[in-house]
């Protein structure tokens, strides 16, 4: 694809690929009395000869030829070293290129050029020109309807901004995050902007290069280099070394489009995407810019606080090397400043679906020459809609995963009247509608395989598909779920079973839910769209209620799935419920935590002030959800808090969950495994924490009183007002608040009192060495807060020998030898005096 020029934009596009390639230019200038448009001469080698170029937007032929020709004749005359190009953005006749060669002129076209400077040049064909994805991004270009923002900055369109964004060098922002429910187009957006950026790029090199990376190809944790080397390896850029493009962004080079943050976040645990973050957070760390795209709620304050604690570390090792208390602090504000301006404190942009406006336009567009078509799948679209709370519902008529699908099946729609009343769907219904046109379009192509077979083969893949490293599934993968569905169908053909298995093969891969793939690391087939393999998963677990055989392959469990099941009458999810008690009756708790979360949003919008309370009760009338797993759900809020007194979740893994505000009087914990949970602002007065792991859990104004928190495991990680406390620092934290333990240091709960810090910052000061001023020390900096608690500190250190007055200079005051080895304990943390200990109780 040629890069369209203007006369004024190729000498400088030219101009940018030199001096990005660390050459000097100049130009237009005269030489040896000709006007030559450009001169290039090498930073790095100074004895280079220079490079004379003619710049033209024209095809040239021989006349054009000819004017260029007498000036490189005489400039290769007086310099013989030199050489002489000529740029044009269009061409070179044949004749052209024979004389030119003939007469050691280079004659290049614009692309030409620029593949000879760049680097990336097979990732420009991947995305613009060679391959199967350029095809598609070619028919997404073509139907494209711009999508628009709407949030609390303002209301505009999404492409325009993030262009701005992106070009403007002084934005102090560096990372952006779009955020948008399933099917708003996050990851067409994403295609989009790589496309039309890389296009920029070319014609204006000084324009960063947009560097689009899957994250959803990632279901472990990486680091930075990881996530580099993979995008290299996927694009066929092994040539290009990491160092050289993390040196690209630390020089804004580059910008990042990172897609599915939620798609690879949904595998990992607190541990692993907190390191993902960080990983992220050096990128912002060393200058980066670059856009994360995630479904809502996937970035929890406990990560982004971890962030902040990794960087803060560093910090703390510098201080323990420089000693130099100052140096220390001016670290802290630099860190205060990049993690301000960059990655914690990010742009969040939501993504909305399309407007009515939009979503005529783009069906008009689409099905211009289908007018029957277009008012069935309009017709359609307008009785799509979502229940919110009772009473309310949100059309869902402009979403465009929906608008997609209906759009593929209008062959199938044809027999659909658009004149015909529809009563009201919901996402469950026009999913079901929309698989089982495709199930049919696929029996129509081969009558051997039925509809049911088929789609219990695709929900049996979908599963398997939405298991950790599976994104993408290979023959040896595929033909596995189809010898495990059709296996009483194989049986009978012992004869020639390898032969059929190779058929059916054939059949399914080209069904029409799936596309082939690569995740960088293998090919294979996908679902074409992620929200068909998360309905096609949520139909296969609904069958699980019924099913008295505890059979479960465990997958995650995905916000999408919960709408899906969500959509469902009330009736359905109640009849649900009573299966989970069976369930929960015969010993079969390992299924029922994932359908329990299942099951969410339909338990939320349940007749009754306290639709949780009902829903949890109705699966267990003795609130006893021991030895179950719940993930990504929230049981509380601070407006509808929950009130479960007693409830008891021992030995109960729980991540990501909130209790905010809730009523968890006498409630156990025990010996369970709790990760980015939220217990603000909720009752847990006697509650037993004992023998729990507690990995980010928020206590911010939770009552502790009389919490049983003995054997509380020692690495675990507690959260109060912003602040993250580890270890012993975090139980003592409990403690302070009202929990019991057995036997703790003193240390480790006195530090949480609100004059520790008075007392620690007067003890370093001391153990720094060299004479005080007392009135400095009880006076200013944090003394003010309570200066007579700092007066009696300094009393109770003279009077236990740890600190004295020079003979005759009563307004001074220096540690003593017996001082240094305990203030050091009291300023590291590690103990307290239990005379200084008296100060705090």
């Amino acid at each position: 694809m040629s890069t369209r020029h203007t006369p004024e934009s190729l000498p400088v596009a030219v101009s940018d690929l030199f001096r990005l390639n660390n050459f000097e230019v100049i130009g237009p200038t005269k030489i040896h009395g000709a006007e030559i448009d450009l001169v290039a001469t090498s930073k790095s080698d100074p004895f280079s000869s220079p490079i004379y170029i003619e710049v033209t937007v024209e095809y040239v032929e021989n006349d054009k030829y000819g004017k260029d020709a007498t000036k490189a004749l005489l400039i290769l005359q007086k310099e013989p070293a030199s050489r002489f190009l000529i740029i044009s953005s269009e061409g070179f006749t044949l004749p052209v290129l024979e004389r030119a060669k003939a007469s050691r002129i280079e004659t290049l076209t614009y692309d030409q050029l620029f593949s000879r400077f760049e680097k990336f040049d097979p990732y420009f064909r991947f995305i613009l020109t060679e391959g199967e994805l350029a095809k598609q991004l070619t028919t997404l270009e073509a139907r494209y309807e711009e999508p628009n923002f709407s949030d609390s900055i303002s209301d505009e369109q999404a492409t325009p901004f993030l262009t701005s964004w992106k070009n403007n060098p002084k934005e102090e922002r560096r990372w952006l995050v779009v955020v948008g429910e399933y099917g708003t187009g996050k990851t067409a957006l994403t295609h989009i902007l790589a496309r039309r950026w890389l296009r920029e790029y070319k014609e204006n090199p000084s324009r960063p290069i947009p560097l689009r990376i899957e994250l959803r190809d990632f279901t472990r944790q990486f680091n930075a280099q990881g996530l580099l080397h993979h995008f290299l390896d996927k694009h066929d850029l092994g040539h290009i070394p990491v160092d050289f493009l993390m040196s690209l962004i630390r020089r804004g080079r580059v910008v990042l489009i990172l897609d599915g943050y939620d798609e690879m976040a949904q595998f990992l645990n607190v541990h692993e995407r907190r390191a993902c973050l960080e990983a992220l957070s050096q990128f912002a760390a060393d200058g980066g810019k670059g856009i994360l795209t995630s479904r809502p709620n996937y970035f929890s304050e406990a990560e982004e606080l971890r962030v902040m604690e990794s960087l803060y570390r560093s910090v703390e090792n510098f201080r323990y090397i420089t000693k130099d208390y100052n140096e220390t602090i001016t670290a802290e504000k630099a860190i205060d400043s990049l993690l301000g301006a960059q990655f914690i404190n990010r742009f969040e942009r939501n993504l909305q679906d399309l407007t009515p406006t939009q979503t005529e336009a783009l069906i008009s567009r689409v099905l211009i020459n289908a007018p029957h078509a277009k008012s069935v799948v309009l017709e359609i679209l307008s009785h799509v809609f979502r229940e919110m709370d009772v009473g309310e519902k949100r059309s869902l008529a402009g979403k465009p995963v929906i608008i997609t699908y209906l759009l593929e099946i209008t062959d199938e729609l044809k027999s659909e009247s658009a004149s015909t009343p529809k009563k009201i769907i919901s996402e469950w219904d026009v999913y079901t509608f929309i698989i089982e046109k495709l199930m049919f379009r696929d029996f129509r192509r081969t009558p051997e395989i039925s509809p049911q077979k088929r789609l219990l083969f695709l929900q049996q893949l979908a599963i398997l598909a939405s298991k950790r490293d599976n994104r993408v599934l290979n023959e040896e993968k595929f033909i596995g779920v189809i010898k495990r569905v059709f296996h009483s169908d194989l049986r009978h053909r012992s004869d020639n079973k390898e032969e059929e298995t190779q058929r059916l093969f054939e059949d399914l891969r080209s069904s029409a839910t799936l596309t082939r793939a690569n995740d960088g690391v293998r090919s294979g087939w996908a679902f074409s769209h992620n929200s068909l393999r998360e309905f096609l998963c949520a139909q296969h677990l609904m069958d699980r209620f019924g099913d008295d055989t505890g059979s479960y392959d465990p997958i995650p469990i995905t916000d999408a799935m919960k709408t899906f099941i969500g959509s469902k009458p009330p009736e359905e999810i109640r009849a649900a419920l009573k299966c989970l008690t069976s369930k929960l009756r015969s010993g079969q708790r390992h299924i029922v935590g994932p359908l329990t979360c299942l099951l969410w949003d339909g338990i939320s919008k349940l007749d009754g002030p306290d639709p949780i309370k009902v829903g949890l009760s109705e699966i267990s009338e003795r609130l006893d959800f021991s030895d179950i797993a719940l993930d990504r759900i929230s049981l509380s809020s601070s407006t509808k808090p929950l009130s479960a007194p007693g409830i008891h979740f021992a030995n109960a893994v729980i991540s990501d969950c909130s209790f905010e505000a809730a009523d968890l009087t006498g409630a156990s914990f025990a010996h369970a495994t709790l990760q980015g949970v939220s217990f603000s602002s909720a009752k847990l007065n006697t509650v037993n924490f004992t023998g729990a792991t507690l990995q980010d859990v928020d206590i911010s104004h939770a009552d502790l009183a009389k919490a049983d928190v003995n054997e509380l495991d020692i690495n675990s990680t507690i959260i109060k007002d912003g602040k993250i406390y580890s270890g012993n620092n975090g139980i003592g934290l409990m403690v302070f608040l009202g929990a019991t333990i057995s036997q703790i240091a003193p240390i480790h709960v006195l530090q949480h009192h609100p004059s520790f810090e008075i007392a620690q910052k007067i003890a370093r000061k001391l153990v720094e060495g060299g004479l005080r001023q007392e009135r400095g020390l009880t006076q200013r900096g944090a003394a003010r807060q309570d200066t007579d608690f700092a007066r009696s500190f300094l009393t109770t250190l003279e009077a236990l020998h740890f600190a004295e007055s020079p003979r005759g200079r009563n307004d001074l005051i220096e540690i003593t030898d017996s001082g240094r080895r305990v203030l050091g304990d009291l300023v590291e943390k590690r103990a307290i005096d239990p005379q200084i200990a008296k100060l705090f109780q």
